[in-house]
């Protein structure tokens, strides 16, 4: 199941999710946790991001007028509950990686905007 992940998960410029030219932007850590962890869960194979975004698009049409990345969270926690054969401490560490390879890239794209 090693599904293609949309653009904006491996580059910046996708409107669907909060964004700055250099990928997702996220007020709080829960929320850049949140965006890791589902990442992660399907670079891993253990769902489809069709999967994911059927969950977020419920979330989202439950309550409009709600924070983007609170639905994000709720449709984070269904998707979990429905491939709870992986642990939760398999899904953080999983979302750490995610976050630091996301962090090392951010990083690398400042040095070379820098560089001229």
């Amino acid at each position: 199941m090693n599904e293609r992940l949309p653009s904006f998960l491996a580059e910046p410029g996708d409107a669907s999710v909060p964004h700055d030219d250099e990928g997702p932007v996220f007020a709080a850590p829960w929320q850049a946790q949140s965006f890791a962890s589902v990442v992660a869960l399907v670079r891993a194979g253990h769902c489809r991001w069709d999967d994911f975004k059927a969950l977020l698009i419920d979330e989202i049409g439950k309550a409009p007028r709600r924070d983007y990345w609170e639905s994000w969270r709720r449709g984070a926690e269904r998707l979990a509950e429905r491939i709870a054969r992986i642990s939760q401490d398999e899904i953080a560490a999983r979302a750490i990686v995610v976050a630091d390879e996301l962090a090392h890239r951010r990083a690398a794209q400042r040095r070379h905007d820098h560089s001229h």
